[in-house]
């Protein structure tokens, strides 16, 4: 069921938003096809996105009318900066244009800054067609931490490094609090980078844990630090498609040609609630 806001009374100086999550990768979800929202209200989407005092996420999406395609989404970090792509955010909207009316057909292209995506939705089962991967660097010298191995960098629409495991250890036992920010800011990434952390459970399956840039702490799922971590694996071990990826918030996953030509990432969705927040009450 659907919220129909013109049978329901309006507070003023309110904001209607649905909360959706990507397996546990969370959003506030905006219509802004009447562009009240302009894209530079940097401060109410920190405000927004806090935790305990206001909705809570790690991201706001504005989903606007395309221009290049039917659908377009704006995506917006924690700290109220805006990404290229985030890969999560841009399945949930797929869902939400469903859900909302704003296309009929469960096959659709979406607009997103890094270009035009093609998006299936069955049900709660979303399926995203990424831009062709780019900027790989490997052997970059960086020194890591003990039980930790550089495998690559990989730009899958932002920039992901992804960091390996000793076969022994146990992912859940990595700081990744502590040891993110490291990397995360490491002077050889000029912009700063999203830092991933893998485990290799075997050639076609991986776990994975992102301390995402622009959150600055880990989140629960990141659709492209999968995609870049399950394609650089995929390299290293000489895995083919598909790559099945664990993270704290649900399976995702990756299928990919041997050129990097066609990459999908494939993952469930939540609509978790709809409903007004009140804008007198949050401290921006």
């Amino acid at each position: 069921m659907r919220f129909n806001e013109k049978m329901i009374h309006i507070p003023e100086n309110t904001i209607f938003f649905t909360k959706m999550a990507g397996t546990g990768n969370d959003f506030i979800v905006l219509d802004n096809r009447e562009q009240k929202l302009t894209g530079e209200e940097a401060d109410l989407f920190a405000s927004l996105c806090r935790r305990r005092t206001a909705i809570g996420a790690d991201g706001v999406v504005l989903v606007e009318k395309g221009e290049k395609a039917p659908v377009r989404m704006r995506y917006f970090n924690r700290d109220g900066s805006e990404a290229p792509m985030c890969a999560n955010s841009a399945r949930c909207t797929a869902y939400y244009a469903i859900h909302r009316g704003m296309v009929e057909n469960p096959k659709f292209l979406l607009e997103t800054q890094d270009g035009v995506h093609e998006v299936w939705v069955q049900d709660s089962l979303v399926k995203l067609r990424m831009a062709p991967p780019k900027d790989l660097r490997t052997n970059l010298g960086i020194v890591c931490h003990e039980g930790l191995t550089e495998v690559g960098f990989l730009n899958t629409g932002v920039p992901h490094f992804v960091l390996l495991t000793a076969p022994e250890a146990d992912l859940n036992d990595i700081d990744i609090g502590t040891l993110g920010p490291y990397y995360r800011f490491h002077p050889i990434f000029e912009k700063g980078t999203n830092v991933n952390f893998v485990q290799v459970v075997k050639p076609d399956r991986i776990r994975v844990r992102t301390f995402e840039r622009g959150v600055e702490e880990e989140t629960l799922s990141c659709g492209t630090g999968c995609v870049a971590s399950s394609l650089l694996l995929s390299r290293q071990l000489h895995s083919s498609s598909p790559m099945l990826v664990e993270t704290r918030g649900g399976d995702l996953t990756v299928e990919f040609d041997p050129q990097w030509q066609e990459v999908y990432l494939i993952g469930e969705v939540t609509l978790v609630f709809e409903g007004w927040v009140y804008l007198d009450f949050i401290k921006i």
